[in-house]
């Protein structure tokens, strides 16, 4: 079972490396929305997008907030997306993570962890 900090603490890096990214501002501009993560070994945590600010949190999103989708995985799964391992599209395809999300706000976090992806390889060729 995965340790739920330690998760959070891989989500925390993903935005952190991503946040200021002119492509993550363009993408998150206009969005207000929230990614509810749990499931099987995940103490539940959100991703909240506002207007091009990104934050995690622990928990489950407080009050009535507008629009949110929630992700279902396993703590292996989430590991694996999260340190791209895993790509969100084969996770779907392989059945091991399932979105419940509104207005195609799911296309988002794709765009969020591909963004991520690019950024990581990016910096792996600059180390060569």
């Amino acid at each position: 079972m995965e340790n739920n900090i330690d998760l959070m603490a891989l989500c925390q890096r993903l935005v952190d490396k991503i946040k200021d990214l002119p492509e993550t501002k363009k993408n998150t501009a206009d969005y207000k929305h929230a990614y509810q993560f749990e499931g099987e070994g995940v103490e539940p945590f959100y991703l909240q997008v506002d207007h091009g600010q990104l934050t995690v949190q622990n928990g489950v999103l407080p009050g009535n907030f507008e629009v949110k989708s929630t992700l279902r995985t396993d703590a292996s799964t989430l590991r694996d997306l999260l340190v791209g391992k895993l790509k969100p599209l084969d996770a779907a395809e392989q059945g091991k993570w399932g979105m419940h999300s509104r207005n195609y706000s799911g296309n988002l976090l794709i765009v969020l962890f591909r963004i991520a992806q690019d950024k990581t390889i990016e910096e792996l060729l600059a180390a060569l």
